[in-house]
């Protein structure tokens, strides 16, 4: 749904990666049956959360680290991609424009404090979603570049909608 402002180049990118999509998804092999949808709601947290929390297991009081993690996942998974995923495994794609969307995303629509946290958290995030994806090391560095590089631009009061960089990102991305 537009809500108005929205650049040209992501109107662009929307439709060709929702052509691309359909694309892959026509030629997966089936078994006749199409799959129900799952939507991000139902994503479970709780995997990522442990793990995180395993991380960071130096974190001076584990309670209150692990309560404002996973209210921050929340979050991060709400701008993460679309509500509605053909599969779960696509939950945990995590290409380099997706990462740079997301912070975007969360620049542009949420405040300082939460959307700092979500960029904090992002690079492992990102990292737990190569590894749970089983992306191979060399496809998952440019990720984690995307993810540091996002969380390094913090969320500030005076950034709002629209806002540009200059050089054209994310929209520019190469492709691999």
């Amino acid at each position: 749904m537009l809500t108005g402002g929205e650049h040209r180049e992501l109107i662009r990118e929307y439709f060709r990666s929702r052509r691309r999509g359909q694309l892959v998804l026509g030629s997966l092999p089936g078994d006749g049956r199409e799959a129900g949808p799952v939507f991000a709601a139902e994503i479970d947290t709780a995997p990522f959360v442990d793990w995180y929390a395993g991380q960071h297991a130096d974190a001076t009081k584990p309670g209150k680290f692990r309560k404002q993690a996973a209210e921050t996942a929340g979050f991060l998974l709400e701008a993460w991609g679309p509500r509605e995923h053909p599969a779960e495994e696509t939950v945990y794609s995590c290409s380099p424009h997706r990462v740079e969307m997301l912070g975007r995303l969360v620049r542009d629509d949420y405040l300082p404090k939460e959307g700092n946290a979500v960029l904090a958290l992002l690079p492992d995030w990102v990292q737990w979603c190569a590894d749970r994806a089983g992306l191979p090391a060399a496809l998952a560095a440019p990720a984690l570049e995307a993810a540091r590089a996002e969380a390094a631009n913090s969320v500030t009061d005076d950034h709002g909608p629209g806002d540009e960089d200059g050089d054209g990102a994310p929209f520019r991305r190469k492709e691999l």
